[in-house]
């Protein structure tokens, strides 16, 4: 049995009367396909904070293949400093609103700038700069 198309077109001189919208909206809830979807898209928001390992001047290009502990520790600890430093950001803590959906934030990418950065503390610091 062949499905009925709901197509809907704005039309700006009935884009007010509540009615027509309304019946639009009912036409569209009484699909099957679309009930699954909105049960799954419902009003999820996000936060996505990048932790990009920058390579430190000296590595060069070893930072790709050379994996001993003392150069290991460094990544965890460059990775450790970037954690601390993003999670003193307080607005990776606020969601985004419903329209908006998704934030992205990397505050590793001030790094050549360091009045923007935020101390980790007195004694650590991140020689990467």
């Amino acid at each position: 049995m062949p499905r009925q198309l709901v197509e809907c077109v704005p039309n700006f001189s009935e884009g007010r009367d509540a009615g027509k919208i309304d019946a639009i909206v009912q036409a569209i809830l009484a699909v099957p396909e679309v009930v699954l979807l909105a049960a799954e898209a419902n009003k999820k928001v996000c936060n996505v904070v990048h932790l990009i390992y920058r390579a430190k001047k000296y590595e060069g290009c070893a930072k790709d293949y050379e994996f001993s502990r003392r150069t290991m520790e460094e990544h965890w600890l460059a990775g450790y400093s970037d954690a601390v430093q993003s999670l003193s950001h307080r607005e990776i803590f606020e969601p985004p609103d419903r329209l908006e959906g998704v934030r992205t934030f990397d505050f590793t990418a001030t790094r050549n700038n360091p009045d923007q950065l935020v101390p980790i503390s007195e004694d650590q610091t991140d020689e990467r700069a």
